[in-house]
């Protein structure tokens, strides 16, 4: 009971949760209830989170290299790309992808040309956008779920 309410959660089906797994959900929904928290919204702030934490630029761009190996890219196109992007992540990285500005991304090209280039600003604009536009095609850039 949480405020003198009666409410019913669903822990998983059978063969997917076992009786052990059930009983330590349990415990620790009585845990909550004992300090005065609603299990079922905590749960829902948990999702809520990870499911921000999967949104970051760093989060999707790490999954840009490994599509390019998949297409059979050189290594020096994967040394570059790489690069280019962790000079993205120290800027954008903790950025939800959704809430990215073309104001944020100039100012992580101007900081990337103010060091010592060893490729183009258009090199990295190039790289940036090319992980932009792939995580943009994912569906959970677009507040679709994912």
């Amino acid at each position: 009971r949480l405020q003198g309410k009666q409410k019913v959660r669903s822990i998983g089906a059978y063969p997917l949760i076992s009786l052990k797994e059930a009983r330590e959900a349990a415990l620790e929904a009585r845990k909550q209830l004992t300090q005065g928290l609603d299990p079922a919204a905590v749960k829902r702030d948990r999702k809520i989170k990870e499911a921000a934490d999967a949104d970051r630029f760093k989060r999707i761009g790490e999954e840009y290299p490994d599509k390019l190996r998949g297409e059979g890219r050189a290594p020096a196109t994967m040394k570059k790309v790489e690069w280019l992007l962790s000079l993205a992540y120290a800027d954008i990285g903790a950025k939800v992808i959704t809430k990215i500005s073309p104001a944020d991304v100039l100012a992580t090209l101007r900081r990337a040309i103010a060091g010592p280039l060893t490729t183009s600003p258009r090199g990295c604009a190039r790289s940036d956008s090319r992980a932009a536009r792939d995580s943009a095609a994912a569906p959970r850039a677009c507040g679709r779920g994912g």
